[in-house]
């Protein structure tokens, strides 16, 4: 007689569970009350999951946290310290830090640096200079690994970063022989003793880089004069995406390559560490006033520069994936190769639920876009 198989108990079942929902959605924090709407579940650890280093991401914050790993803190500064690790949003101002902060460069000649401006940094940590300088010389590795069968040589070829921001894959790329640039806005002040500084210096390898502050939009260099223009997690923050790329065709050469690795909107982590909030798509579900509400609400010593972010920090409008590769080939590339990078799995059965509420914000997002992190095109100058 066959024997019955038993229903999984409740622990196998809750078991279960946890295994199929992403991480971070296991210790719910409260809800948020939305407009018109059933309110939405908070969750306290979301943001650690989908950001891990969002508590890096000002000047005071990187000093305070990176000071506490290398050194005994005063008390002060050590509760601060220890309140920023237990929570998910800025615990206190800015200026409140900075004022504990003051007296770091006296206290800790060794591990402290003015940078001017009444900022500090960090002195560069060898260890991590050189974790680094693997990183970036891997990635510029992998860029001419996957140019190459299409007849790219970095040796002699002129190349340009957008939004180079640290100036580092210009240096990797000089170490190639590339006569490398890299443009900006604006450009990382690389304070001597600082990790930055000495990061620059350790790719390079004694080769000369340039580094300009200017707009992609509006580039200050001749037709056809570069062999390939790259960028990094750059291409969605551009006010003008279609603007740029048509820029970045006018200055390479006829056959010149691109090569962009984009993280797009409406991916789990699309909302970056300032804008991903505390349940699935949340930066991408909440529309600008209700966003605005959220982050007045929930997190109040962030909400003015996390609003000014998304309204001026990111593609305006945010293109889907459809639409960015349209948006390429419309300026004069033939597309060579697309790599999506689809997220994590789990997220699979939540998109049905999310879906039609990103659609009222953006209408042309599908599942497809709620479910890739980031995508790398190669392009060929037509």
């Amino acid at each position: 007689m066959r024997k019955l198989r038993r229903a999984p108990g409740a622990a196998v079942r809750r078991a279960r569970s946890r295994l199929a929902t992403p991480a971070g959605l296991d210790r719910a924090a409260g809800v948020f009350v939305r407009d018109g709407r059933r309110p939405v579940r908070l969750f306290a650890r979301y943001r650690d999951a989908l950001k891990p280093g969002w508590r890096l991401y000002w000047w005071q914050t990187r000093v305070l946290l990176g000071l506490r790993s290398r050194a005994a803190l005063p008390e002060e500064l050590e509760e601060a310290a220890r309140e920023l690790i237990d929570a998910r949003t800025l615990p206190y101002s800015l200026d409140e830090i900075t004022k504990a902060l003051g007296s770091l460069e006296n206290q800790f000649p060794e591990d402290v640096v003015s940078a001017g401006n009444g900022t500090f940094e960090l002195r560069a940590d060898r260890e991590a200079v050189e974790r680094a300088v693997a990183l970036y010389e891997r990635t510029t590795r992998l860029v001419v690994d996957a140019l190459r069968p299409h007849g790219f040589d970095p040796s002699g070829s002129r190349v340009l970063e957008i939004g180079t921001s640290s100036g580092a894959t210009p240096h990797a790329l000089a170490a190639l022989g590339a006569e490398a640039i890299g443009v900006d806005l604006h450009i990382q002040l690389a304070t001597p003793g600082t990790e930055l500084a000495l990061l620059r210096e350790s790719l390079a390898k004694g080769r000369p880089v340039t580094l300009v502050e200017g707009d992609a939009a509006r580039l200050e260099f001749d037709d056809g004069s570069f062999d390939l223009i790259c960028s990094f997690s750059t291409v969605e923050h551009l006010a003008d995406t279609p603007a740029v790329l048509r820029e970045s065709r006018r200055v390479l050469r006829s056959g010149g390559f691109a090569y962009h690795t984009v993280h797009t909107w409406f991916g789990p982590t699309g909302g970056h560490s300032l804008c991903s909030l505390d349940f699935p798509w949340g930066h991408a579900r909440l529309a600008g006033p209700e966003l605005e509400r959220y982050l007045g609400e929930l997190r109040p010593y962030e909400a003015a520069e996390a609003l000014a972010f998304y309204r001026t920090g990111f593609q305006q409008p945010r293109l889907t994936l459809a639409e960015s590769e349209h948006a390429m080939r419309e300026a004069g590339f033939e597309v060579l190769a697309w790599h999506r990078a689809a997220t994590d799995p789990r997220y699979r059965r939540l998109v049905r639920s999310v879906l039609g509420q990103v659609r009222e914000v953006t209408p042309a997002a599908t599942a497809e876009d709620l479910l890739t992190d980031g995508f790398t095109a190669i392009l060929r100058a037509a």
